[in-house]
């Protein structure tokens, strides 16, 4: 993009060649890999905590809650990944609507796991999908979840992922609250509002082609209206893409 302080009205595009090389290999990752990974994430905010998910992945114990993956090409480390290999659905189902998406009789359990870290050359941002499907291969997962919290920085992969729309918690009274505590016996807190925006992408979407909507909709009356139309005509469904911006209030 131009610079703030360029005369310039568009965007110049960059391909270096060495993304015609090919894809790169996807593998899991090692210790010997470490060196390569400093000079990868070096200079990115996030650097201190990929390097500490990468070492406790790749520590001496076999298996971990966190596995760790890098991506070569020409002898080189090209992408790093790290992937939470357990996730709990129960609590994500309790703040989001997972199931207008997922069909979660067709998922194992363990076949959920959760993307942490996801860091690629930007010279081979194209093979982001082929990345992620080998990582699916290997796990022998199928479907990856991706939280983005509220402020963080968005990462170039959001792009290849679906977000789900959180789910509406009901507002309960004090005095129901207090009813359910002595019921249970412990505190009935109510159940928090999501804080940031999940995402998730399953074995399937990843092999399908993705269309891009650019289609205008414009929407008149209260505000409150047009929020919910925005909201749902972004939502991506059946493999469309929807780009919307609210406009001003007439």
């Amino acid at each position: 993009e131009a610079l703030p302080s360029s005369s310039f009205g568009h965007t110049v595009y960059l391909y270096h060649r060495d993304a015609l090389i090919g894809m790169p290999t996807v593998r899991r990752a090692a210790a010997a890999d470490r060196a390569a990974l400093l000079d990868l994430v070096d200079g990115l905010d996030e650097a201190a905590e990929i390097v500490a998910a990468f070492d406790g992945a790749t520590a001496e114990a076999a298996e971990g809650p966190v596995a760790a993956f890098v991506a070569e090409l020409s002898e080189q480390l090209v992408g790093v990944v790290t992937v939470a290999t357990a996730v709990a659905t129960k609590a994500l189902q309790a703040g989001y609507q997972l199931e207008d998406f997922i069909l979660f009789s067709e998922h194992q359990p363990a076949a959920h796991v959760g993307l942490k870290h996801f860091v690629l050359n930007p010279i081979f941002s194209r093979a982001s999908r082929f990345v992620l499907r080998e990582i699916f291969r290997q796990l022998q997962a199928s479907c990856v979840y991706y939280a983005l919290d509220a402020g963080a920085a968005v990462p170039p992969i959001l792009s290849e992922l679906v977000q789900i729309r959180p789910r509406q918690q009901p507002t309960l009274s004090p005095a129901l609250l207090s009813e359910l505590a002595e019921q249970r016996g412990v505190d009935a807190d109510p159940q928090p509002e999501p804080s940031g925006a999940l995402y998730f992408l399953t074995r399937k979407l990843i092999s399908e082609p993705k269309i891009v909507n650019n289609a205008r909709v414009v929407v008149v009356g209260t505000a409150l209206l047009r929020c919910s139309r925005e909201e749902r005509a972004r939502s991506w469904r059946e493999g469309v893409r929807s780009h919307g911006r609210l406009g001003q209030q007439r």
